[in-house]
């Protein structure tokens, strides 16, 4: 395993590379779903109310979308199956990302929830904060 930067100077092995082609049907459902997601919850409202959404104006419909979230699972990516998530893997996790940009600003709040809202519980914390928190994400 590297560590650090030591991929920038090792040589890789062509067959620990990932290349789009490699996308399963699951993974590209995901990417379909979540862009969906942005299209029908984010996009086409901004567009009929011609403005993005503001947090300082429109925290009750960000949180309807944080709600909607996670009824799709989108909260839960990196958490294990066991307690509610969907267990991505890395490269699922990065399409997803590519997905939710078409959210905007709301690709930020989703962001943060999933990555500094969540895995420091998944990485660190312990059977019972697992247990407490993680099925309410």
């Amino acid at each position: 395993m590297l560590k650090g930067g030591e991929f920038l100077v090792s040589k890789t092995a062509h067959n620990d590379l990932f290349i789009p082609e490699e996308w399963s049907e699951e993974q590209l459902m995901i990417r379909d779903m979540v862009k969906d997601f942005c299209d029908q919850e984010i996009l086409q409202p901004m567009r009929k109310s011609g403005r993005e959404l503001d947090a300082s104006k429109d925290r009750d419909e960000i949180i309807r979308l944080l709600d909607k979230s996670a009824e799709l699972g989108l909260c839960g990516l990196a958490i294990p199956q066991e307690y509610g998530g969907m267990d991505l893997d890395f490269n699922t996790g990065l399409l997803f990302g590519e997905a939710i940009s078409n959210g905007f600003s709301f690709a930020t709040t989703i962001g943060a929830q999933t990555s500094i809202g969540s895995l420091p519980i998944v990485y660190y914390g312990t059977n019972a904060q697992k247990e407490k928190y993680l099925p309410k994400i």
